[in-house]
């Protein structure tokens, strides 16, 4: 999803609009919960090479979101801090897991269940998965008549918001830009301060970037009554 021109469902929107604040996140030295996502960071990346990208990807998020999903259904609580945690480290490390749980709010209940969301965050790349992802999110943005279930996404974003004050520093950050990214897609104003946010934090994420653009120029999704797409949908 990430890259110097980002494909947001169907519109092409150019990065790089809209000014970051300064980030107000404390500096100093390294905190008890740096050390952890630090460390947990590591496990990541050691699980990666030791058994390969995809297993490791398929086991690390199995879990997390399995409470993600179970929260989201109204069947289970929010998860606990250790899946909270896993997904924040995950993000960091993959976007594809990042990729994974976006779908799994704009497309709906029933639309990503779990097996659904482990191949898109364990094998983003295998055609099937890119398809498969691609229908669900350009559905979503362009049908008119599509609607979000708003109780869903704000529960996923208050999910990302408990990700966000649990993790430090660089882990922050896509907890941050999903947030604003729901929160563009449903057409509210808070979406450009989430994006700020991540924003303030590290001036490369892209899809803080893209939601700031996005709503510079105008564009959202089709049923949100603002899109305004500039370039070819790809």
């Amino acid at each position: 999803m990430d890259s110097n021109t980002v494909t947001l469902a169907g519109a092409d929107v150019r990065v790089g609009a809209g000014k970051p604040k300064a980030s107000n996140e404390p500096k100093g030295k390294e905190s008890a919960e740096d050390a952890r996502c630090e460390a947990l960071a590591k496990r990541f990346r050691e699980q990666r090479r030791e058994n390969g990208i995809a297993q490791a990807d398929a086991a690390w998020v199995e879990q997390p979101f399995a409470a993600w999903l179970r929260h989201l259904d109204e069947e289970g609580p929010c998860p606990g801090m250790r899946d909270l945690e896993a997904l924040a480290v995950g993000m960091a490390e993959a976007l594809a897991i990042r990729d994974a749980l976006i779908v799994s709010l704009v497309a709906g209940r029933g639309q990503c269940d779990m097996h659904r969301m482990v191949a898109f965050a364990s094998h983003p790349h295998d055609p099937r998965n890119a398809r498969s992802m691609y229908r669900l999110l350009r559905t979503a943005f362009e049908d008119e008549h599509a609607e979000l279930d708003r109780r869903r996404c704000h529960a996923g974003i208050a999910m990302m918001c408990d990700m966000a004050d649990a993790v430090p520093g660089r882990f922050k950050v896509q907890p941050l830009a999903v947030a604003g990214y729901i929160l563009w897609w449903m057409g509210e104003a808070k979406a450009l301060e989430y994006a700020l946010r991540a924003l303030g934090l590290d001036q490369g994420c892209t899809l803080a970037a893209i939601v700031c653009s996005a709503l510079e120029h105008g564009i959202g999704p089709a049923n949100s009554g603002e899109r305004r797409v500039r370039g070819r949908p790809s």
